[in-house]
């Protein structure tokens, strides 16, 4: 577990349920995604000379790896300030206009 941070809250998705369970991650649900993420990094890599199968294996990678951001708001109360998040994103934004 990291110092100084304890989960606020039961798990109640099967990805939490099942992250919890014998596991000291304070963000089950975006562990999982992140899992997710690279276990599709590795099919893309096993298909990547069949176009149909690379392509369908991309759609999943990008799928799964727009909704890590998500996962990690989702659990933004695990975390005392959630501010470096906040301040990282308004200067992605800034600087990618």
């Amino acid at each position: 577990m990291m110092p100084g941070i304890t989960p606020s809250r039961s798990p109640k998705t099967l990805a939490e349920k099942l992250a919890v369970e014998g596991s000291t991650c304070p963000i089950p649900a975006t562990h999982d995604r992140l899992a997710e993420v690279h276990h599709w990094w590795h099919q893309m890599a096993e298909w990547y000379h069949q176009p149909d199968p690379f392509r369908y294996r991309l759609g999943a990678f990008a799928q799964a790896a727009r909704c890590v951001t998500l996962m990690r708001q989702t659990e933004k109360a695990v975390f005392e300030s959630f501010d470096f998040y906040e301040r990282r994103n308004r200067k992605l934004t800034h600087c990618c206009r």
